[in-house]
C-alpha cells in the first residue's frame, strides 16, 4: 500500500522516519542502480518541504499521485509523483493577491542571502486528506500610496484543482513601513506587554519583520502557525497563532516574550508537534541578554533574575507546551528552560531544533546551538532550576567539530526510530561534524553518550552551517521491521556556508545500522547525470513508495529512484560534464553542475566561475563532432540570474580541459548576448557583444565550416529562430575530433560565493548537424 507524506517530517510528532518503505532497501540504493529519474522545474527556490498524497481521485476516473510543491516565489504546484512523462504540472496557483508580489530579499539589506530574489512561501504546509485541502501560508507586498505594505496570508487550496477553498486566502497581518523607519500595523494579533517594539503596552505582530520556517501543524481542527524573525532584526518576537481549519477564522495568539525580546520560533523549520490529545509543543530561540565584554551598546530591560526566570519560559532559549482550553484561548501547560539561559543567550546558542516526541517513554526532545540532548517528561517538562537541568537526560557535547574547527551546532532536529538492526537510535549531523548515531535504552529513558563505532560516520562537513538534513526509510520497524531496509537519507552543503548564501548540495544514503560509507552519494555515480543542484537550506529529503524528493535551491524539483525504470540516460545521445572534469580519485564533495532532459527541453544546472581568460568552469552538455563542418543551434528560454555573466548557449571546444580552445554563442542575464572564444590552448579569450540589447528567450547558432587546418566560426542570434543577425566571426585550427553542446556558467566564485555557486538554464530546440 503506498504511502502519504501529509505534513512536515512524515507526522505530527516530527520523527523524520517513514516506516513503510517497501521499494528501496540497502541492496538495491547504490550508484549503479539508483540515481537521477526526473526533475521539475518551478519559479522560485523551494523552501518547504515537499509533500506527497499517493493515489488520489481525479474527475473523469483517474486516479494519480501527486507531490505538493511551494516555493519562496508564492507559487504552489502539483505535479505526478511518478510519472517521468507527466512534466507538466496538474495545477499551478499563484498565491499573491492583485498588486502584491513576493516580498525582495534585498528589502532586508545585504545580509542573509541564502534567498537569492524573493521571500514568499518558507513553511511546510499541511494536507488534510479528509477534506481534500491544503493550508499554507504566504508573504507578500504591496505598495499602497507610495509605503510599501508587508503581509503573511493563511490559504487554504483544493487539493484536485488548487483553486481557493473557505475563504480561499485570509490575512494573518498587514504592516506598512514608512520612509522613516517605523511600522505601522494594518491587522493582525496582539498581546498586551511590555517587550521590544510595544506600543501602549501592546505588542502587535510584525509581518515585515517576522519570518516563518516551522512547518504547519493541524491538530483537532485547528491550524497553528509559528514564527521568528528575518535575519535576526529587532524587534521581534516569537509567536504561536491559531486558525480554525473548517473556517479559517483566528482563534488566538501566544507570544513567547512580551515582557522582553526576540526567542523566535525557529526550529530549523521543523513543525510544531503535536501529542494528538490537543498539546502542542515548540521550541523557541534565545531572548534578549545583557552582554558583557563585546563593547555593544546592553539591550533593556537587563538580565532576569532567577526568581524571574523560574516564573516562566518568557525570556527565549525554552521549551513551551501549549494546549488551547474551553474558551479557545491559549493555556501554558507546561515548559522546560535550561539553567544557563543567560549564557546561552549571550553567545547566541539558541534552542533551534525539534521538538520531537520520541515514540517511547512518553518524552520529547529538543537540540540546538549548545551540542546537547536535552530529553523531558511530557508529564513534567522540568521548568527552571538554578544550576542543574530537571529533566530526564541533559547530554552536552553530543556533536564535536571535526579538529576543533567549526561549531558543530545542532540545526536539523535528529531522526528517531525503532531501528530493526540496532534497536532504538537517533541520527544527527551537527554542523562541520561526523554523521553519529545514539542507541536509546529504553530502560533508562536515555541515549548512550558515545556512538558505536558503526553509528560513526568517516564523512567529513566543510565548515558551515547548517550541518546534515536527515531522513530514514525502512520496511517496518523494531522487531516487527524487514533487517536490511533501513536507510538513512541526508543532504548537505557541499562547500560554503548555507547561512548566509546559497551554495550547492548532494544527497547521500547510508545503511542505518552502519553509518561509516555511504552507499549512495548524488555526486559520485558514474554517469555524472545524478548532481542535484543548489541545497535547500533546512529542507530534509522525502521518501516515499521508491522514490526519494529533494527540494532545491535551483528553482527545480530532484526525484531519484531505481534506474531499472529504464531512466538511467535521460539525456539521450547527449554526455555532460564538469569542466575541468573531477578526476576518479577525487572524492570530494565537489558539484559544477548538472543535466536533465524532460518535456522536451533541457534543464541545465551550471557552476564555474567563468569561461574566460586562459581557462574556464562550467558544466557542459555535448556530443562528439566527427566531421569538418558542424551547425549546432538552440532556443535559450532563461538563463538564471546569479550573475550578469552567467552564460548559456552553444559551444564547439576542442577538448574538455579547462584550457581547450573554442567558440561559442552565449546569451546573459544582464549583459545581453555574445560571440565569444580562444584560438590557442591557454590562450587569451576575446569577446564581441552584440550591440542591441538580447535576453532570454532568444535562439542561438554556432556554424563550423572549412578544414581543420583554418575553421571558420559564425555566431548569430534570433529572436524568432527564422530571421538571423551575425554577431562574430573568427578563424583558427583545431581539431576535427572535438565537442559540440550547450554550456551553462554561473560566473561564480567558488572559494567566495556571493549569492550563489549554480546557474539554470532552459533550452529547447537544440538541432546538431554534422
Amino acid at each position: 500500500m503506498k504511502v502519504d507524506v501529509l505534513t512536515n517530517r512524515y507526522n505530527v510528532f516530527r520523527t523524520g522516519a517513514n516506516t513503510a518503505e517497501t521499494v528501496l532497501n540497502q541492496t538495491n540504493v547504490n550508484v549503479n542502480g539508483f540515481g537521477k529519474i526526473f526533475t521539475r522545474g518551478v519559479d522560485g527556490q523551494i523552501y518547504a518541504q515537499p509533500l506527497i498524497v499517493s493515489d488520489l481521485d481525479f474527475a473523469g476516473g483517474v486516479t494519480r499521485s501527486v507531490v505538493i510543491v511551494a516555493t519562496s516565489r508564492n507559487m504552489v504546484y502539483a505535479f505526478d509523483a511518478e510519472d517521468p512523462a507527466q512534466c507538466h504540472p496538474v495545477w499551478r496557483v499563484d498565491l499573491d493577491v492583485a498588486g502584491a508580489m513576493p516580498v525582495p530579499r534585498m528589502d532586508y539589506g545585504p545580509g542573509y542571502q541564502d534567498f537569492t530574489a524573493e521571500i514568499g512561501v518558507t513553511s511546510t504546509p499541511v494536507i488534510d486528506r479528509q477534506s481534500g485541502t491544503i493550508y499554507l501560508t504566504s508573504k507578500s507586498k504591496a505598495i499602497n500610496n507610495g509605503i510599501p505594505h508587508y503581509a503573511y496570508r493563511l490559504h487554504a487550496l483544493d487539493l484536485r484543482t488548487g483553486s481557493g477553498k473557505l475563504a480561499g486566502a485570509v490575512t494573518i497581518a498587514e504592516t506598512a513601513v514608512n520612509g522613516n523607519g517605523s511600522f505601522d500595523f494594518i491587522s493582525g494579533p496582539s498581546v498586551p506587554g511590555t517587550g521590544e517594539g510595544n506600543v501602549n503596552g501592546a505588542v502587535t505582530f510584525n509581518a515585515f519583520l517576522q519570518l516563518q520556517r516551522p512547518g504547519l501543524l493541524i491538530q483537532d481542527n485547528v491550524i497553528y502557525l509559528a514564527f521568528a524573525s528575518q535575519g535576526d532584526r529587532d524587534p521581534f518576537h516569537g509567536w504561536i497563532l491559531a486558525y480554525d481549519a473548517m473556517n479559517l477564522k483566528f482563534i488566538d495568539a501566544y507570544c513567547t516574550t512580551p515582557d522582553w525580546g526576540e526567542g523566535g520560533i525557529w526550529q530549523s523549520g521543523c513543525g510544531l508537534a503535536g501529542d494528538g490529545v490537543g498539546n502542542i509543543f515548540a521550541v523557541c530561540g534565545n531572548g534578549e541578554c545583557q552582554k558583557d565584554g563585546s563593547g555593544k551598546a546592553l539591550p533593556s530591560p537587563p538580565n532576569p533574575t532567577n526568581a524571574q526566570l523560574g516564573s516562566g519560559p518568557s525570556f527565549g532559549h525554552s521549551l513551551l507546551e501549549l494546549s488551547l482550553g474551553a474558551d479557545r484561548k491559549f493555556k501554558l501547560v507546561d515548559w522546560y528552560t535550561p539553567f544557563d539561559i543567560l549564557d546561552r543567550n549571550a553567545a547566541d546558542d539558541d534552542m533551534c531544533a525539534g521538538p520531537v516526541i520520541l515514540p517511547w517513554n512518553n518524552l520529547v526532545g529538543l537540540w540546538g546551538k549548545d551540542r546537547a540532548y536535552h530529553i523531558a517528561n511530557r508529564n513534567n517538562l522540568g521548568k527552571f532550576t538554578v544550576g542543574r537541568n530537571n529533566i530526564i537526560q541533559f547530554a552536552p557535547a553530543m556533536t564535536t567539530p571535526v579538529n576543533g574547527a567549526g561549531t558543530a551546532h545542532i540545526h536539523c532536529a535528529p531522526v528517531i526510530f525503532d531501528n530493526p538492526d540496532v534497536g532504538p537510535v537517533s541520527y544527527v549531523w551537527g554542523e562541520n561534524d561526523k554523521l553519529r548515531g545514539y542507541r536509546f535504552d529504553i530502560a533508562s529513558s536515555s541515549f548512550e553518550t558515545t556512538p558505536p563505532v558503526n553509528l560513526l560516520s568517516n564523512s567529513n562537513l566543510p565548515i558551515g552551517m547548517p550541518g546534515g538534513m536527515l531522513s530514514v526509510s525502512s520496511n517496518g520497524e523494531g522487531a516487527g521491521g524487514t533487517k536490511g531496509s533501513a536507510i538513512l537519507w541526508a543532504l548537505h552543503p557541499t562547500l560554503g556556508n548555507a547561512n548566509r548564501f546559497t551554495v550547492s548540495g548532494v544527497l547521500q544514503a547510508y545503511r542505518a545500522d552502519d553509518i561509516r560509507q555511504p552507499i549512495y552519494a548524488s555526486n559520485h555515480d558514474p554517469r555524472g547525470s545524478d548532481d542535484l543542484g543548489d541545497f535547500a537550506k533546512f529542507c530534509p529529503p522525502v521518501v516515499a513508495n521508491g522514490r526519494v524528493y529533494v527540494a532545491t535551491f535551483s528553482q527545480q524539483l530532484v526525484v531519484y529512484g531505481l534506474l531499472s525504470e529504464g531512466l538511467s540516460d535521460p539525456l539521450g545521445p547527449w554526455s555532460q560534464d564538469d569542466v575541468p572534469e573531477q578526476s576518479a580519485a577525487d572524492t570530494t564533495f565537489q558539484v559544477e553542475g548538472t543535466s536533465s532532459f524532460s518535456c522536451n527541453r533541457f534543464t541545465i544546472v551550471g557552476g564555474g566561475s567563468d569561461i574566460w581568460g586562459p581557462s574556464d568552469s562550467f558544466h557542459f552538455v555535448y556530443q562528439a563532432a566527427t566531421k569538418d563542418e558542424v551547425s549546432i543551434t538552440a532556443r535559450v528560454l532563461s538563463v538564471q540570474d546569479s550573475n550578469a555573466w552567467a552564460k548559456a548557449g552553444v559551444m564547439i571546444r576542442e577538448r574538455l580541459d579547462a584550457q581547450s580552445s573554442h567558440a561559442m554563442m552565449v546569451v546573459t542575464p544582464g549583459s545581453g548576448a555574445a560571440f565569444q572564444f580562444r584560438a590557442t590552448d591557454g590562450g587569451a579569450s576575446v569577446n564581441i557583444s552584440f550591440p542591441k540589447e538580447m535576453a532570454a528567450p532568444c535562439w542561438v547558432r554556432l556554424v563550423r565550416t572549412g578544414t581543420s587546418a583554418a575553421y571558420t566560426f559564425i555566431g548569430s542570434v534570433s529572436i524568432d529562430g527564422v530571421n538571423w543577425t551575425q554577431v562574430g566571426k573568427t578563424t583558427f585550427t583545431m581539431s576535427t575530433a572535438s565537442f559540440a553542446g550547450m554550456p551553462v556558467c554561473a560566473h561564480s566564485s567558488n572559494t567566495n560565493p556571493v549569492l550563489q555557486d549554480l546557474c539554470v538554464a532552459l533550452i529547447d530546440k537544440v538541432t546538431l548537424q554534422m
